[in-house]
């Protein structure tokens, strides 16, 4: 193998004549344009060109979260005009801080609601509007979409308090106060704990007071409204029990409460328990787990063991035709915390898990963006190739693929060697030439490639890294959102 580069740093300057399935014509060559060999690897490629000469421009701007979150905060800054709206209203009085408040809530939940979200992912994608950062655009104001979701959360909490002040002030401590109070105190310590600072260190926290403190926050604010109703049918001589049931299932806010119920309910309709279940582990920390189920490119399931504690990963590979016809899915999952770790150490020592539960419903995430462009470069580093796999294994999309990965036969076993595989596949083994620039290199590949997107599938500093990197050079690009 040649080497131009001193440093040892590979480059990806010579990959435009590789694009999409070139990779075999040029594998075990010396590339024409740096003097590189292209070696072959079951129809993958791994090369060491010499780094291209043709640097970031001054402009990038590699630690702004600005531009890969200008939508989530497109979002928030939506949902909080919409409040400065019903504030008018309130003032005339048209609406009260308590009904607000419930509007504001159903906002919040609805738009956690899966069914929701992968209608907004199909109509991203087949969207007519075809401009190059306008499509970027439609498809990266669905993938952030959770700045809705946290501005009415907040607005939620701001007009809840509103509501509590004005009835302590006017009626002093009574029963609805109370656990108007009892609600508002829920509220905030959810949304305390979902603040990055504590969400991302201490993330099952964060599930679980969002879980059970929701139940709670939803139990105490229908109480609130059948304590209201009874109270006032106080005051209404002859007023029967079943008057009072009638008049409660007639008030507005219970029947707000009634629809946030049905869609916190949704997704437990949709469980599904399985006691086939399948599982083997990758050099003591990457678990492939498969169980029935059908799951298209792009999307995701959530899993659990318990019924409590739910976890989320990409669909790595789907065979329709697995478990007599009813499909199966296969998941990667990394050992990266405290959960992941003890389950590739649970799966290393023979116990794999008897059951799982499953929710039916396997909504897209950002990945699924990928139908929308012509061609696209995926940088993908360890696991992150996981949501890579079924595009590579379906051929139903152009891309070019870089995986970053230490030892992938050694690691991923198989699943590198489907990676592989792929006529544009691009490995590039850390144990052998170091971590690359990341930033640097999602912006050669995506020239050298003329790719329309770049979509990059790591962690959140590389995620963010090569996001930006790329926006700031007029480049198209997508990656998870964690606060979404």
């Amino acid at each position: 193998m040649n080497d131009t580069n001193n440093m040892g740093t590979p480059s990806v300057a010579a990959l435009g004549s590789a694009f999409p399935t070139g990779a075999g014509s040029h594998a075990g060559q010396s590339c024409n344009q740096c003097g590189a060999t292209v070696l072959s690897s079951g129809g993958g490629y791994d090369t060491i060109p010499g780094q291209s000469n043709e640097r970031l421009s001054t402009t990038t701007n590699r630690g702004s979260l600005w531009p890969s979150k200008l939508f989530y905060f497109l979002w928030f800054g939506i949902v909080g005009a919409a409040n400065l709206f019903f504030l008018k209203l309130q003032i005339s009085g048209g609406v009260s801080p308590g009904e607000a408040a419930l509007l504001n809530l159903l906002v919040a939940v609805g738009s956690r609601n899966e069914q929701l979200i992968s209608a907004l992912h199909r109509a991203a994608v087949w969207s007519p509007l075809q401009g190059r950062m306008t499509k970027y655009a439609v498809n990266r104001m669905v993938h952030q979409f959770g700045g809705a979701h946290a501005s009415a959360a907040l607005c939620t909490i701001a007009w809840l308090s509103a509501a509590c002040a004005i009835s302590f002030k006017a009626d002093g401590v009574t029963v609805e106060g109370v656990l108007a109070v009892a609600t508002l105190t829920v509220l905030a310590v959810m949304a305390t704990t979902a603040t990055p600072a504590i969400r991302h260190k201490r993330h099952e926290l964060f599930e679980k007071v969002h879980r059970y403190g929701g139940w709670l926050a939803l139990g105490l604010a229908f109480a609130q409204a059948t304590v209201a109703n009874f109270v006032a049918a106080n005051f209404v001589p002859g007023a029967t029990v079943l008057d009072v049931l009638t008049t409660l299932a007639r008030d507005p806010s219970f029947e707000l409460l009634a629809v946030i119920a049905v869609l916190v309910l949704i997704p437990w309709l949709t469980l599904q328990t399985t006691w086939d279940v399948d599982a083997e582990v990758f050099a003591g920390k990457v678990v492939k787990l498969t169980f029935p189920g059908r799951g298209g490119l792009g999307t995701f399931a959530r899993i659990s063991f318990d019924r409590i504690e739910w976890h989320s990963f990409s669909v790595a590979f789907h065979d329709p035709a697995a478990y007599r016809g009813r499909g199966n899915i296969s998941l990667l999952v990394a050992s990266a915390g405290d959960w992941t770790h003890r389950l590739a150490k649970r799966v290393a020592s023979g116990n794999v898990p008897e059951r799982i539960w499953v929710r039916r419903v396997r909504p897209p995430g950002f990945m699924y963006s990928i139908k929308a462009y012509r061609r696209s470069l995926v940088i993908a580093t360890g696991a992150g190739i996981a949501p890579v796999l079924p595009y590579i294994t379906s051929g139903r999309a152009q891309i070019f693929v870089i995986w970053i990965v230490q030892d992938p036969e050694g690691t991923f076993g198989e699943v590198a060697s489907v990676a592989r595989r792929h006529p544009a596949t691009y490995t590039w083994d850390t144990g052998r030439y170091g971590r690359p620039d990341l930033a640097q290199l999602a912006i050669d590949a995506a020239r050298a490639l003329g790719a329309d997107s770049v979509f990059c599938v790591s962690n959140r500093e590389g995620t963010e890294t090569v996001v930006n990197a790329c926006l700031a050079e007029g480049v198209p690009a997508f990656g998870a959102t964690w606060d979404s």
